[in-house]
């Protein structure tokens, strides 16, 4: 996103942005610093949107009317806002296509695919270690089991929440960031899981989600004053919570094991390489 301008808190602002939200340009409005922060995806419209601020202060108006009221409704603006982050968008098909192939890997059922995604090759034996992984030297498994989901429920949570988060560091960071982030989260998110589990039998998205949601919160205290680093507490208040929930062993009991150590291995990561990444970054979109 691009900041476009800054403007003063109050009614006049509040009712210039209404109507730029109602026939202008998409926009994004957040207060911050005691200013109102308005930015915008395109260059165009930062420009298109800094001279009907001008002329809305002149006391302007009829370019309201004047502009093609927006119709684009939410469905039709999905595709168009995926294509905005390549990177999240290539994590998000490769998981959903993968999962199309794989077997009811909960119930036993391990084709050839799973096989060659999980931890370690089981077809070999069900033994996981840190000794294991580094004597059998098939490092693409580091990685691999991120891409293993065991059911539609555990694919759509993960894909939602890796995109609210991962976007973010796509907006500011750019895209190769984003691949980097999440390779590094991933394979240290499942080396923490063999490092405290017991089974071979796990995977999915979530390890890099947790891990998302640790950088972005830590960008967020380091660098206040970039808007995408900004959310609402509920959303990663609310993983944070399953996350202690889950980590109780309070899904043992219905038959539901979920690898915790992936999902704070994850966060710890995430968090420590917000702070690796150093000073604030400029927009790159």
């Amino acid at each position: 996103m691009i900041r476009a301008i800054e403007l003063r808190p109050d009614t006049e602002t509040e009712s210039f942005i209404d109507a730029i939200r109602r026939s202008g340009p998409p926009i994004r409005a957040f207060e911050e610093g005691g200013k109102v922060i308005v930015e915008v995806a395109d260059a165009r419209h930062a420009e298109l949107l800094r001279r009907l601020h001008a002329a809305w202060v002149k006391g302007e108006r009829d370019w309201i009317s004047r502009l093609p009221v927006q119709q684009t409704t939410p469905a039709s603006g999905v595709p168009k806002e995926l294509a905005r982050y390549p990177a999240v968008l290539l994590l998000l098909v490769t998981a959903i296509a993968l999962f199309l192939f794989l077997g009811d890997i909960g119930r036993g059922d391990i084709n050839a695919l799973a096989a060659s995604l999980l931890i370690v090759n089981v077809k070999q034996g069900f033994e996981v270690s840190l000794e294991r992984l580094t004597t059998d030297q098939e490092f693409w498994r580091w990685l691999t089991p991120a891409f293993v989901h065991f059911s539609w429920m555990h694919l759509v949570f993960n894909c939602a929440a890796v995109y609210e988060f991962g976007r973010r560091v796509e907006m500011v960071m750019g895209s190769a960031a984003v691949v980097l982030l999440v390779t590094l989260i991933a394979v240290l998110a499942n080396l923490t899981q063999v490092a405290f589990g017991v089974s071979p039998l796990f995977g999915g998205l979530s390890g890099v989600a947790y891990g998302l949601v640790g950088f972005v919160l830590t960008r967020a205290r380091l660098d206040p004053a970039t808007g995408p680093w900004q959310l609402h507490p509920a959303i990663p208040g609310y993983m944070l919570i399953v996350l202690v929930a889950f980590s109780t062993g309070v899904t043992e009991g219905f038959g539901l094991h979920i690898a915790n150590a992936a999902h704070w291995g994850g966060l710890v990561s995430g968090m420590v390489l917000a702070v690796l990444a150093g000073r604030p970054r400029t927009m790159t979109r």
